[in-house]
């Protein structure tokens, strides 16, 4: 039966729906539905209604005489559904999730590096890191997923490489190679400059021959002597080893 008190024209012999949207109840328990008067099914207090919201809770009860929707008294109704405030819990659980999904991605591209370089820059960004805030840069080499930088008054920089996802136009990796310097220790140097950054506890692999800091999952860093005797820290990414002088 819909609220307008309109006759509904669709019973199944199970149920009659008395609002599309909004109002189940159950019409096994309705007298005046024929198809369940003439079947002999004892009629009483209905025990089924879903609502939109609160207020149509309140004006829509069943009267226990004849099983027709009454829009006047108030009734409590303890097996109403509230709509209304089972779409809020599912939209705040999506609300969450986006939440947290937003806090795992700046956990992923917010990690800063050497030179202030993070996972996730733009080209735009990261040439402007190194030529204006990291020790005056210059580009000498760029492509359409690298850029390489080096700079003149830098002591232990020879150059800085910068790897990108061209198509989305962020940042995967970046390597920093270094000079040999004369009465210092270039791993050292490099090294303190790694732990002073990253909080992660690095380790030795035999495999890579390297220092390794898993920042997450997703990237790590990489230090050693590559395969041309040179220092390299490397940034680097899952995904794109074809960047990286180790793996």
């Amino acid at each position: 039966m819909p609220i307008s008190g309109r006759q509904s024209d669709s019973c199944c012999g199970l149920g009659v729906v008395c609002s599309a949207r909004s109002f189940f109840y159950d019409c096994r328990r309705d007298a005046n539905n024929p198809c369940q008067r003439d079947a002999g099914i004892p009629t009483t207090m209905g025990t089924i209604a879903i609502v939109e919201n609160i207020s149509q809770a309140r004006s829509f009860t069943l009267q226990a005489d004849n099983g027709l929707p009454n829009f006047g008294s108030p009734l409590y109704y303890p097996t109403m559904i509230d709509l209304t405030k089972e779409k809020k819990k599912k939209k705040m659980k999506r609300t969450l999730l986006i939440v947290v999904m937003m806090l795992a991605a700046l956990g992923l591209f917010g990690q800063k590096g050497l030179f202030g370089l993070s996972y996730g820059d733009s080209y735009a960004v990261a040439k402007e890191l190194l030529e204006t805030n990291e020790g005056n840069f210059y580009e000498t080499e760029h492509s359409s997923f690298s850029s390489v930088f080096t700079a003149d008054d830098q002591k232990y920089v020879e150059q800085v490489t910068l790897y990108f996802d061209a198509e989305r136009d962020e940042l995967v990796a970046w390597l920093v190679y270094y000079n040999e310097v004369s009465e210092e220790n270039i791993e050292e140097v490099v090294m303190g400059a790694l732990q002073s950054l990253h909080d992660e506890i690095e380790y030795w692999d035999e495999d890579l021959y390297c220092w390794v800091f898993k920042l997450n999952e997703n990237h790590k860093v990489l230090a050693g002597y590559n395969w041309d005797d040179q220092y390299v820290a490397e940034y680097g990414s899952v995904g794109f080893p074809q960047y990286s002088e180790f793996e």
